[in-house]
């Protein structure tokens, strides 16, 4: 099989710094030949944050190529899902206009392991995602969005509840209705055709409506229960000693 060139990139904010370093350094040491890791940083500023993203790579790891942050704000706009959805449509352009054939959509708090992109990729599936947690202490479960009912070109799906991946995850493919944005692997012709996108008001985010129009437009949705990431979320709460 050969290992066509990757794009690992998301949106990201200062939100997010508290793992920004840890984060990076997990991603540069994956060990798959060919990816660039791009960054679209939509922080409320003028684009401080993203060219301290520039300068703190680059005092980790001098002149490599395979790093850049942009910033993506726009100014007075104040949706948080409008906001995000800029940031990922500027990295789908970037993907389209570099000739990219898969894009490893990672936001910046989901640490994978070091061979997670041709792990997915070895499935053949147009979109793959590994597996990590969202929510935390007795509530947390898979990032996952279970399949109840499909037709050719519509889904119906629920979220997990918190104690459902104990019989979820089994190490096999398992076709589903949304594995999120946090750690999937998405092959080019879905990205030729599939915008992302929001609805104002509506409090659904960016990856709900993609794996609508996964679906929407013939393709399906799979995730890889051996692929499973850590997610670093910082919003612990109270429950912050059960989450490691």
């Amino acid at each position: 099989m050969r290992f066509p060139p990757v794009l690992i990139a998301a949106p990201t904010s200062s939100s997010k710094n508290y793992c920004w370093h840890e984060w990076i350094e997990n991603a540069m040491q994956f060990n798959y030949l060919d990816f660039k890791i791009e960054l679209y940083d939509n922080t409320n500023d003028s684009g401080i944050n993203a060219k301290y993203l520039n300068s703190e790579f680059k005092k980790m790891f001098g002149n490599s190529v395979k790093f850049q942050a942009f910033h993506s704000n726009r100014m007075g706009i104040e949706s948080t899902f409008h906001k995000i959805t800029i940031s990922l449509n500027q990295m789908r352009d970037s993907f389209l206009k570099n000739g990219w054939k898969y894009l490893f959509s990672l936001e910046t708090d989901v640490f994978p392991q070091k061979d997670i992109i041709q792990n997915l990729m070895f499935n053949r599936k147009s979109v793959v995602g590994a597996l990590y947690w969202r929510d935390e202490g007795i509530y947390r479960k898979p990032m996952i969005q279970t399949m109840v009912w499909c037709s050719p070109k519509n889904i119906k799906s629920f979220n997990m509840v918190a104690g459902d991946d104990a019989s979820f995850v089994d190490g096999n493919l398992k076709k589903v209705g949304s594995v999120g944005l946090g750690a999937v692997l998405i092959s080019r012709p879905v990205l030729d055709k599939i915008k992302f996108r929001f609805i104002e008001g509506n409090d659904s985010s960016c990856d709900t409506y993609f794996s609508e129009d996964v679906y929407q437009n013939g393709w399906q949705i799979f995730s890889d229960t051996s692929q499973i990431a850590r997610h670093k979320n910082q919003a612990w709460g109270i429950y912050k000693e059960d989450y490691h």
